[in-house]
């Protein structure tokens, strides 16, 4: 299996794009936790209604980003 900087040095890794989906991916994870602190039926600060169809959409979301999030988690850890 190739490491992580043979993919980047490949093309077949963008770091720019996977650092931005990481990003994307804290914010979606920090939203579920938000969600899940509030409870359906509660409302966020900008008075979004949380339901069960806004929860389970944010967590499909969260696990299409997540592999990319995962792949530079472990290369920081090799490399931190």
């Amino acid at each position: 299996m190739r490491n992580y900087q043979e993919l980047v040095e490949e093309g077949i890794i963008n770091e720019s794009i996977n650092i931005s989906r990481t990003h994307i991916a804290k914010v979606y994870k920090d939203q579920l936790i938000k969600f899940n602190n509030i409870g359906i039926g509660g409302y966020t600060e900008n008075a979004v209604k949380v339901t069960k169809k806004l929860i389970d959409t944010t967590k499909k979301r969260l696990y299409e980003l997540q592999p990319l999030a995962t792949i530079e988690e472990k290369n920081n850890v090799k490399n931190g």
